[in-house]
């Protein structure tokens, strides 16, 4: 008559709990890399898990210790209101994001302008919008985002003295900002090249076995 589910311990509570205590208190905002951390820990587990039922929003993915994001939802079957996840739209994930990065409720008529005077890059900030424009189903362009240069760059050199900074405060000038994202942006290329390589010769490898 009981039914117990294993849980992990989420230390910041869900993105709406890390909104209120960590920012909003500490007058912080998130950090870029860990906003891209995050987007591609949600997007990732969305192409990954077969069903994501109920809504996707701020309360509905929580942080671990780590700064995991995990996806949760605690919707009955019957709810009638409950949403499968062939009918999550893409916008609905830009409008969360939208949200954890201005910490501000998402209007339509300046969110684009809200968008434009953050403190974020032009590629992540374009990123953004161009998901909040997308009305497709979540799963049809989820590749696109996925495969972002700037997501992928960010993501992967994120650390965790790169969480929060000062609200009103730039930790490096846009001209910095641009100068590593480009180097780091070609590195990147690079290494894609050598993977890409190394696949081939595989194949090659294969088709003479």
């Amino acid at each position: 008559e009981t039914i117990y589910v294993k849980q992990e311990f989420c230390h910041y509570g869900s993105l709406r709990n890390v909104i209120e205590i960590e920012c909003l208190r500490g007058k912080k905002i998130l950090h870029e890399e860990l906003l891209c951390r995050i987007l591609y820990h949600i997007v990732f587990a969305l192409k990954t898990v077969e069903c994501f039922m109920g809504d996707l929003c701020l309360d509905t993915v929580f942080l671990d210790a780590d700064f995991n994001a995990k996806l949760y939802n605690f919707y009955k079957f019957q709810n009638p209101g409950h949403k499968k996840q062939k009918e999550i739209k893409m916008s609905q994930l830009g409008v969360m994001m939208f949200e954890l990065c201005t910490l501000k409720q998402f209007l339509d008529s300046t969110y684009e302008a809200e968008i434009e005077k953050s403190n974020y890059t032009a590629g992540f900030k374009n990123l953004l919008v161009s998901i909040i424009k997308d009305k497709t189903e979540i799963k049809k362009h989820i590749n696109k985002v996925l495969c972002n240069s700037t997501l992928l760059l960010m993501s992967t050199q994120w650390s965790k003295n790169k969480c929060f900074m000062d609200n009103f405060t730039e930790i490096e000038t846009n001209q910095e900002v641009s100068s590593q994202y480009h180097h780091k942006l070609e590195k990147l290329r690079k290494k894609e090249a050598c993977l890409h390589l190394k696949e081939q010769l595989l194949k090659e490898r294969e088709r003479k076995l």
